[in-house]
């Protein structure tokens, strides 16, 4: 009868006084140690046996690990499906553009089984844009957090790793770096005249003029025009009930909250889309309101940040740190001056957030305070 392996092997390295470990799971792999003593060389073995197979295991590489991870077909895209936590396409790009832009670069030649939460923050820290242009917002971080959070998890279920380095993380503070706001009253009256020829002459195109008036007369999100056929058009009226799938060229949804809302448009909005469908090749009902070159699909979210951008650019803006979205702050927070918010709930269409999209200034504060005002002098003049 054979004698049973040693669970660690002890040599001493040739040529020198020290020891070298070799473990009876992987006899090929060889760990030379700075120990002479040879107990200490076996303690040292079994203290730290976890972190020398990771050393050896390309396998359990961050990048190799995390490569395609969220992929169609993938282990943990076909788990979720089982499971009943589908997500919408875009939703997987999202997850995957985060790995390969900002994840794998920092933490690539990371091992999963012994990465630390410190590692992470570490990694986070010297994260930069993916232009290049300043470090990584909190919010991005934060999101690299919940990916990580995902992958973790699942490593865990399959028996790849121990732990998930993620829970011993703080997570950063979600107070906007750089919070949306309402354009000053001033400029949005000098951005959307009422005048077409001027609003026009702001805008640059009849297209954009159209699109740009009709997010400010209606608090819509950049989605939601975009995914507007002429058959929606109704003059003085359009259902708002749709939007453009993130990430994706032509892919029709619900509105982020899946609430439908009416639409109404200003004399000068109406005479903009008038104008923009004389003019357009593409004007029957099945067509795209706003469309370029084939006009097979709407204009892209970031042609419509490129064409606010090159507005403000113009008018010398463009270190106000607006964007498209701020219509939608601009058109709450100034509807609060005059519409009751049951009303301004319908039309801004959602319910649980409106609170935070109203930035209220001296003149609005002063005008929201004259029922009370009136409430005060009435009680003084009995005095």
């Amino acid at each position: 009868m054979s004698r049973p392996r040693e669970p660690i092997k002890i040599q001493k390295i040739t040529g020198t006084d020290r020891y070298r470990v070799i473990f009876a799971e992987h006899p090929e792999w060889i760990f030379n140690t700075f120990y002479t003593n040879a107990a200490e060389a076996k303690r040292y073995a079994l203290r730290n046996k976890v972190e020398l197979f990771a050393s050896r295991n390309t396998d359990s590489l961050f990048r190799n690990a995390a490569e395609g991870f969220f992929d169609e077909g993938g282990p943990w895209r076909t788990d979720q499906i089982e499971s009943g936590r589908n997500r919408i396409a875009a939703m997987y790009q999202i997850y995957g553009s985060i790995v390969t832009n900002h994840l794998i670069p920092i933490l690539g030649e990371y091992n999963i089984t012994t990465m630390l939460g410190k590692d992470i923050k570490a990694g986070l820290k010297s994260a930069m844009k993916v232009r290049g242009d300043g470090p990584l917002a909190k919010a991005t971080k934060n999101r690299c957090l919940w990916v990580l959070n995902l992958m973790f998890d699942f490593w865990i279920s399959q028996g790849l790793v121990m732990v998930n380095p993620i829970v011993s993380i703080t997570k950063y503070s979600d107070a906007p770096e750089k919070p949306r706001g309402a354009l000053p009253r001033d400029k949005r009256a000098e951005l959307f005249p009422q005048d077409y020829e001027k609003l026009l002459e702001i805008w640059g195109s009849p297209m954009w003029a159209a699109f740009f008036s009709y997010m400010n007369d209606t608090g819509t999100r950049n989605g939601e025009p975009r995914a507007m056929k002429w058959i929606d058009w109704e003059d003085d009226f359009t259902p708002i009930n749709k939007a453009i799938e993130g990430f994706t060229t032509d892919k029709v949804k619900e509105t982020k909250n899946g609430r439908e809302r009416p639409g109404w448009p200003s004399p000068v909005t109406i005479e903009a889309f008038r104008r923009w469908k004389a003019i357009t090749k593409f004007a029957k009902d099945n067509d795209w309101i706003f469309t370029y070159r084939k006009g097979k699909s709407p204009v892209t979210n970031n042609a419509v940040e490129k064409a606010f951008k090159t507005v403000m650019l113009r008018l010398g803006y463009e270190d106000m740190g607006w964007t498209p979205y701020w219509l939608r702050h601009t058109f709450v927070t100034y509807g609060t001056e005059f519409m009751p918010e049951d009303q301004l709930r319908l039309l801004a269409g959602d319910s649980d957030r409106i609170n935070g999209y109203k930035h209220i200034d001296s003149e609005a504060l002063r005008k929201k305070g004259l029922e009370a005002k009136q409430l005060l002098e009435k009680q003084r003049a009995k005095r």
